[in-house]
């Protein structure tokens, strides 16, 4: 004897529930992105309750950020009331800005006064834009202001440089003009 499976019949919702159903559902998207923004965004990383926690969750929301978010975020890390997460969060957005757009990045760098907190965006942005584009970017290092920020550049573009064509690195950096710092980019091309 054969066993016959019935199923039940398949109800079709009543429209006014399909429309609900799609107006609830569109409204769920909406708000998802409305936490999304970047305001949302930066609220939920301030809000950490741990030091620790909240410096990764800044770090971790600039690896996120679109081209057009960098300018906002940038100005919304001065605001912020803590100094360690002022940096933290200006320092992973130029990271950011570097790895989308390193040439827009460097030159917003280059005119931000000399400290430690360009210096260490400086090393980030450098090693990309070297990487996508080493022969503007040592264009660009040579057009620096003496200081901290061009003495840890311009080994560092040369060093990169050295990677791919040893010997233009090496005639670019013996073209640079007096007070650069060439012995220690000669030093990161072939060190003794």
């Amino acid at each position: 004897m054969m066993t016959r499976i019935v199923f039940p019949p398949r109800r079709i919702p009543h429209p006014l529930v399909t429309l609900l159903t799609l107006l609830l559902w569109m409204n769920l998207a909406a708000f998802g992105a409305v936490t999304n923004s970047l305001d949302a965004r930066l609220k939920n990383a301030c809000a950490e309750k741990k030091i620790d926690d909240r410096l990764n969750a800044l770090a971790n929301l600039a690896k996120t950020l679109s081209l057009s978010e960098i300018p906002e975020t940038l100005a919304a890390a001065e605001n912020l009331k803590q100094l360690r997460e002022r940096i933290v969060l200006s320092e992973s957005t130029f990271k950011r800005w570097g790895e989308l757009a390193p040439a827009d990045a460097f030159a917003r760098l280059t005119e931000m006064p000399e400290g430690m907190s360009k210096v260490e965006s400086l090393r980030s942005v450098v090693t990309e834009y070297a990487r996508k584009d080493v022969r503007t970017a040592a264009a660009a290092a040579a057009k620096m202001k003496p200081g901290r920020s061009r003495d840890e550049t311009v080994p560092m573009i040369a060093e990169a440089w050295a990677k791919t064509d040893a010997r233009a690195a090496i005639k670019w950096v013996d073209g640079l003009p007096e007070g650069f710092p060439k012995e220690a980019a000669l030093h990161d091309i072939a060190p003794e």
